[in-house]
């Protein structure tokens, strides 16, 4: 018999059924077992589905792993931004902020903002600017993965307002998201308003601190949303700023 039933019960060290080298190989099959638990879920892998994960062919196990760690480096990649005087930026934030232009939107089938066009576009080119890593790819926010594909040679990604209620139309309060993610993130994000700003408002950033992240629930599912360094100062003044408040 070469393997022995998964209720079989290790003998001491030392005895003679050791000595002997029987049921070496359930212990190889159990040692490999476990390595392979361990590493599918550093990659994401629930616990109690790795019993399903073990019924898959060897070829699926494979192409599992290989884009989990295609993930896992592409997530190790996001992009670094910080400042050597966060203080000072946010104080030039803050007096920009102060010159922003109204909010105004309009409920068609959606909701559609009618003000500030050049805010909108000033911020995707924000967001492209931060989240850009230094090979050209561009990552998301939600899910830290690269964008997949251009549109007329620039990625395509839904540029979110982080905050949607507020008076003014800030550039830097916006997310770089997935339709997916934005679509979660404006009509299933269970964390308030008020929570997410206390969030942002904790955060301690460091001279030279390249990255952040908040914390948050989308579809009752734990979600760290990435920020550089330089957004969330830059987020951080902008709702701050003298005269900001609700719409």
């Amino acid at each position: 018999m070469d393997t022995l039933s998964n209720d079989w019960v290790h003998p001491k060290e030392g005895s003679l059924v050791n000595r002997l080298g029987f049921g070496q190989d359930a212990s190889v099959r159990d040692a490999v077992e476990n390595e392979l638990r361990i590493s599918a879920m550093a990659l994401g892998l629930p616990e109690e589905m790795f019993d399903e994960f073990m019924k898959l062919s060897v070829e699926d196990r494979a192409e599992f792993f290989a884009d989990g760690v295609r993930k896992f480096r592409q997530r190790a990649s996001f992009p670094s931004s910080g400042s050597e005087n966060p203080e000072r930026r946010a104080s030039l934030v803050s007096l920009d902020a102060e010159s922003a232009p109204e909010f105004a939107s309009e409920i068609r089938q959606r909701r559609v903002v009618t003000g500030g066009v050049e805010t909108r576009e000033r911020a995707r080119e924000y967001l492209s600017g931060q989240y850009t890593s230094a090979d050209g790819l561009m990552h998301r926010q939600a899910c830290q993965l690269e964008l997949p594909f251009q549109v007329k040679s620039r990625w395509y990604f839904e540029a979110v307002r982080f905050l949607p209620e507020r008076a003014r139309a800030h550039h830097q309060n916006v997310l770089a998201l997935c339709p997916l993610c934005a679509a979660k993130y404006n009509y299933v994000r269970d964390t308030p308003d008020d929570a997410f700003l206390a969030g942002l408002l904790e955060l301690e950033i460091a001279a030279g601190d390249g990255q952040s992240s908040i914390p948050i629930s989308l579809n009752s599912q734990r979600v760290v949303l990435m920020f550089t360094a330089k957004h969330a100062i830059d987020l951080k003044a902008v709702m701050s700023s003298a005269g900001e408040g609700h719409g």
